[in-house]
């Protein structure tokens, strides 16, 4: 599969939107990601899984392994094709989101201990939530050799992170548009941001209960 056949699959299923967004990590894009669109509808995810699966086989894993949500949705397909192409059992497991990042059950930390293990996830922004996978996966002595991504959408450089860690194979590499933050977004002031997607409620809800502390703290220092 091509990127521009991988891309056409989420423009098919009008999976990229365009307006005011915030992302997990704070960074405000013009264009979002609706993976979730392409993920609950196994016809059309299943294409990618089988396109993903077979850029991974070279790696030789033992598991597959996703992050809570997309992740954990996408890891027992491609498990599922990579034992069709290599003719070896390969497990499918998921990992929790936790306080500190990611925990895995007990059932999946006996088994882990010097297996070759694939990390999946749908879209990647800036790599966190790999690196957290990652260091949930060395606790229990597993054998990080490689990341397998829907879409590397971000704009920072983790080709350093990444060859210290394993390779990075992503179907589409496409960078999308953000900003850091508030204060250099273009689009604050000028475009409402969407709060149906990513986390636009969220970072509202925050800003004003910010507001509502700097008013009250005005208002006593005043009195």
């Amino acid at each position: 599969m091509t990127e521009i056949e991988a891309r056409e699959i989420f423009e098919r299923n009008n999976a990229i939107k365009e307006g005011h967004f915030v992302l997990r990590g704070g960074e405000h894009p013009k264009w979002y990601v609706d993976k979730n669109i392409v993920l609950q509808n196994p016809k059309q995810a299943t294409p990618l899984y089988y396109a993903l699966a077979g850029e991974l086989m070279d790696l030789n894993p033992d598991i597959i392994i996703g992050p809570q949500m997309g992740g954990a949705l996408m890891a027992p397909w491609i498990a599922y094709y990579l034992t069709r192409f290599l003719s070896h059992g390969i497990l499918g497991l998921y990992a929790e989101k936790s306080r500190n990042g990611f925990k895995l059950r007990p059932q999946a930390i006996q088994i882990m201990a010097d297996k070759r293990v694939v990390v999946v996830d749908d879209v990647l922004q800036r790599g966190t939530s790999l690196e957290a996978m990652m260091k949930a996966i060395d606790k229990t002595g597993g054998i990080v050799v490689g990341f397998g991504l829907l879409w590397h959408r971000g704009q920072t450089n983790l080709t350093n992170f990444f060859n210290r860690n394993g390779n990075l194979i992503s179907l589409i590499n496409t960078k999308l548009v953000s900003w850091p933050n508030e204060k250099l977004c273009p689009l604050c002031g000028t475009i409402p941001i969407n709060t149906d997607l990513g986390y636009g409620k969220e970072f509202l809800n925050q800003k004003r209960a910010a507001d509502r502390f700097a008013e009250t703290s005005h208002r006593l220092a005043t009195a």
